[in-house]
């Protein structure tokens, strides 16, 4: 690579980390430590206005805690209950939303080849091979009826134990990761960057990126964001480090709009290998 390329390159990519650095957070869950094995404690979502949907009665399969190991676990071992956090938007959050030229929802998670150990007693590789059906509960999700959209999306994992994410919103589209269960904690950066005017939306699932479009709402009339297990008849376990859904400011759109939009995403990844916001 020249270099008038590379300083080429250099200038987008600070001129990319300034836009992410004055983005306007919406709503936000920052565990406070490094995604990585040993990090605790993390912070409990419930602190940052998060609210927590449990099993109606005390159930330690269906839960949320401190990992221990970079972030903050929402587990489901059950057929039915959920474990998640949500926040619902205001109107002036909705309003930020709709007249936003892009914004973004960004999410950082490692799910987990175990379940919930019980009464000191570990189930261990509960959800890896020949087990990792039983994945399929980890969800990412906005619905924004203030704008008659809604993308939805489920962390699953195939029979190489590779973690695939599952666009609900598109027929069931499916991107792999390439990240393996296996490998604990293993921390993936996913982003959503979603184009107003287009109506489009970029998803970066770090292995590579997708355009996508939005489907409707899951409920009619709901503005509201989640992250954690949903309360269909499934299971899953995974360790949240961060998720965040942001506006980005209006000068990123000067920059070469697909290729701008990309280099966010990737600029983000760089910036979330330090310490995550406090």
């Amino acid at each position: 690579m020249s270099g008038i390329m590379v300083r080429g390159f250099l200038a987008i990519a600070i001129a990319l980390a300034a836009v992410a650095s004055q983005a306007e957070l919406v709503v936000s869950y920052e565990s406070g430590v490094l995604p990585q094995s040993g990090a605790s404690p993390a912070a409990d979502p419930a602190g940052q206005g998060w609210t927590f949907t449990g099993p109606a009665t005390a159930n330690q399969f269906a839960a949320g805690y401190n990992s221990g190991n970079g972030g903050w676990r929402t587990v489901d071992g059950t057929t039915s209950a959920p474990a998640n956090y949500s926040q619902t938007l205001d109107a002036t959050q909705q309003s930020a939303l709709t007249n936003a030229q892009v914004w973004t929802m960004n999410w950082t998670v490692s799910l987990d080849e175990d379940a919930i150990g019980s009464s000191g007693t570990t189930v261990t590789n509960y959800y890896a091979a020949p087990n990792n059906a039983r994945q399929n509960n980890i969800l990412a999700l906005i619905d924004l009826a203030a704008d008659n959209l809604g993308f939805y999306f489920v962390h699953t994992v195939n029979s190489s134990n590779e973690v695939v994410l599952v666009d609900q919103k598109s027929g069931g589209a499916s991107y792999n990761t390439g990240a393996v269960i296996t490998t604990q904690p293993n921390f993936i950066d996913f982003s959503l960057t979603y184009d107003t005017t287009a109506g489009t939306a970029l998803l970066d699932y770090g292995a590579g990126t997708a355009t996508i479009t939005p489907g409707s709402p899951i409920l009619a009339g709901r503005n509201a964001v989640f992250f954690g297990a949903s309360n269909s008849a499934g299971q899953g376990s995974a360790v949240w480090n961060n998720f965040e859904v942001q506006i980005v400011p209006e000068p990123a759109t000067l920059l070469l709009p697909a290729a701008g939009l990309a280099g966010l995403a990737v600029v983000r990844r760089r910036l979330r290998s330090g310490l995550p916001r406090s």
